[in-house]
């Protein structure tokens, strides 16, 4: 049974590395922003041109109630394994979330004499510091043009993916999707019938748009946003044109703080 404080590495908690593992306290620490800024012509202040959240960390506390020092410092490499083997942090306290980390704070061992000191590991997300969903939410869309409806949960912007795939007997050649205001759109596709067009993003939160494992970024209108954000906490009509026929499904992960 969950509690908030149990921490999970790729949905496999720590204390199964071992029943003397407990642990004892998870803290985020407040989260590093970067901001770039211009003075303002006249008067005091500045003027924000863009504000990025850095990176977030979680610190884990958790002791080893294990008295024999050779078993105990054992049980303290195979914690270290198990957050350096993984990639998905998700915690007790925020259930359906998850955060793709490194460790970049490993236990160590600072005395052999109070082994009921409080060991610590600290985890990094970089690539997409916000806590996503595990699963995404999805819409799907059956035609030529239209729209589909996607609400996404969380409580910050997300980014929109979608599976199209071309159901006519004819080579797609065009696609575009608009949402809030943004467009992605590809000419000169060469799709052809049975086919997928697939966007979405990597682990490392890098877009990609690919067909048979093959990249059709280079495809992209110059016109084409880089991405197609959604914003939290309430619907988005999301507009499809294609040059034939198309099903499609649009899939968004929600980000947390």
């Amino acid at each position: 049974m969950r509690t908030r404080y149990d921490v999970y590495m790729d949905n496999l908690p720590l204390d199964a590395v071992d029943p003397a593992i407990y642990v004892t306290d998870v803290q985020e620490t407040p989260v590093s922003y970067d901001a770039t800024t211009l003075q303002r012509a006249k008067g005091d202040g500045l003027r924000v041109l863009r504000r990025l959240r850095d990176s977030k960390q979680v610190r884990v506390s958790f002791m080893v109630r294990e008295t024999d020092v050779d078993r105990r410092r054992d049980m303290i490499q195979r914690a270290a394994a198990w957050a350096m083997g993984g990639r998905y942090l998700s915690l007790g306290d925020r259930p359906g979330q998850r955060l793709r980390v490194v460790c970049d704070t490993l236990p160590s061992v600072t005395s052999a004499l109070r082994w009921t000191q409080d060991l610590i590991m600290v985890f990094t997300a970089y690539a997409m510091p916000y806590w996503e969903a595990d699963t995404p939410i999805r819409a799907s869309f059956t035609g030529k043009s239209g729209t589909a409806s996607i609400r996404q949960a969380g409580t910050a912007s997300c980014f929109l993916e979608a599976d199209i795939a071309n159901t006519s007997g004819a080579t797609l050649t065009s696609l575009s999707m608009t949402a809030d205001g943004q467009k992605m759109a590809f000419s000169g596709l060469a799709l052809g019938a049975g086919k997928t067009l697939k966007i979405y993003y990597d682990e490392n939160w890098i877009l990609r748009a690919e067909v048979d494992g093959a990249s059709v970024l280079a495809q992209r209108t110059e016109d084409s946003a880089d991405d197609l954000i959604l914003p939290p906490g309430r619907s988005t009509t999301v507009t499809i044109e294609a040059s034939h026929a198309v099903s499609v499904t649009l899939k968004a992960r929600g980000l947390w703080l």
